[in-house]
């Protein structure tokens, strides 16, 4: 058709469909705000993720009525393609536990495959997009969704859930998280950012709580800060009883990428 052409109606009729079609799908994806992390797994931009990296903390706990300190270390190692992360402790001399995430990265997201926690014993999480389950060592299984997260890559999704937030307007977000035996949903509400004081220095850092019951499950808050908020300065985990983690950053050493 020439440029002084008038279109007939069958194509006048075909791009109004598409015009139609292009709008439904941008106003579906700002009404999914929600379950933030599946409007992520399939946003055409991908997400910045935070370069592999070596973060070490400074601990300070409680537990059964003993104040303690202790080290812990989260190392993030990814390329292109997959990931592997890995939160590792030892506290009070006796108790040591590592839990280790490793997956995928999809749309510039992690996307977990299999979560283990060792402790006393070693327990295991695998979740297979396949089936669209989560099989436990321990327990029943569980329902799998894309958005699905374990309790370390969330560390490193967190980021992307709370930009799409704010764009969307919206201080609360969710997204189910898996430990080594049980699916729980979490939501996150994202509070004013504060002045957060660590062995590594001062960082004004944007806040986000977990939402709970809390007579029953652990009260997480974490603080991201950083370039375009990506590292997290200071993890909180408070259970009902007063047992409590709080671990602040003080040292953060380049990583390799994975081959």
């Amino acid at each position: 058709m020439t440029r002084n052409q008038k279109p007939t109606p069958a194509l006048a009729m075909s791009r109004r469909q598409a015009l139609r079609r292009t709008l439904m799908g941008v106003s579906l994806g700002w009404l999914m705000p929600w379950r933030v992390g599946a409007g992520m797994a399939h946003a055409a931009t991908p997400v910045t993720l935070l370069p592999s990296t070596a973060i070490t903390y400074a601990v300070s706990g409680k537990k059964s009525g003993i104040r303690y300190t202790a080290t812990a270390t989260l190392r993030w190692q990814r390329n292109a393609t997959r990931y592997i992360a890995a939160l590792s402790a030892s506290i009070l001399v006796f108790l040591k536990r590592e839990q280790t995430s490793s997956g995928q990265v999809v749309a510039g997201l992690p996307a977990p495959r299999r979560f283990v926690d060792k402790g006393k014993r070693i327990r295991q999480a695998d979740l297979d997009p396949v089936t669209q389950r989560i099989r436990y060592t321990e327990a029943g299984g569980a329902p799998w969704t894309a958005d699905t997260q374990d309790r370390v890559s969330l560390f490193f999704a967190l980021p992307a859930a709370v930009k799409r937030a704010q764009a969307a307007g919206l201080k609360q977000f969710g997204f189910p998280v898996t430990s080594a035996n049980a699916l729980a949903e979490w939501t996150v509400a994202i509070e004013p950012r504060e002045t957060i004081t660590t062995p590594l220095g001062t960082w004004a850092a944007l806040r986000l709580r977990r939402i709970v019951d809390t007579t029953r499950d652990t009260q997480a808050t974490i603080w991201l800060a950083g370039s375009h908020d990506l590292l997290p300065v200071r993890i909180l985990l408070e259970e009902p009883d007063g047992t409590f983690l709080d671990q602040r950053i003080s040292q953060q050493t380049p990583l390799p990428d994975l081959t």
